[in-house]
């Protein structure tokens, strides 16, 4: 059965914990609100700089970026979305260095920064799991902040 997030604040229950700040802390989640961004074509050794204008606190957020495709690439169809997005950056000593790509939050802006390497941005063949380096103008960022 489906537990009614509001049937558990009412008792003060959460997690099946009892507790007046935990219970705080879901009060704040059940009203969270969703921001998204627009969409930005990936550009290798470059910065993309969205300003959100929420004046959020970022320890009190949550935000991630979405890779949409929008010309068929490496399995995937226009309209999805990739699966683990990576970006690559290249160093003299030891090669090729991939991340997770992770966005900065700040109070009014959103960044995440593209690899230095050629290839920039990769993500997993959606059919057969290989690590793919993205033809970049084939896909676009969406930033999503929750707060």
């Amino acid at each position: 059965s489906v537990i009614d997030p509001e049937q558990l604040l009412a008792q003060g229950v959460v997690n099946d914990v009892a507790n007046k700040a935990d219970r705080n802390e879901v009060q704040e989640l059940a009203g969270t609100r969703l921001w998204v961004s627009g969409e930005y074509t990936p550009v290798t050794n470059t910065p993309t700089i969205v300003t959100h204008g929420l004046n959020i606190d970022p320890l009190r957020c949550k935000c991630d970026v979405l890779l949409r495709c929008v010309v068929a690439e490496w399995g995937y169809a226009v309209g999805d979305f990739g699966i683990s997005l990576y970006l690559a950056t290249e160093y003299p000593a030891t090669g090729i260095q991939t991340t997770p790509c992770i966005p900065s939050l700040a109070a009014n802006k959103i960044q995440v920064n593209s690899g230095n390497h050629a290839n920039s941005v990769y993500v997993m063949n959606k059919t057969t799991g290989e690590c793919k380096a993205v033809t970049l103008a084939n896909w676009r960022y969406i930033f999503r902040i929750w707060y």
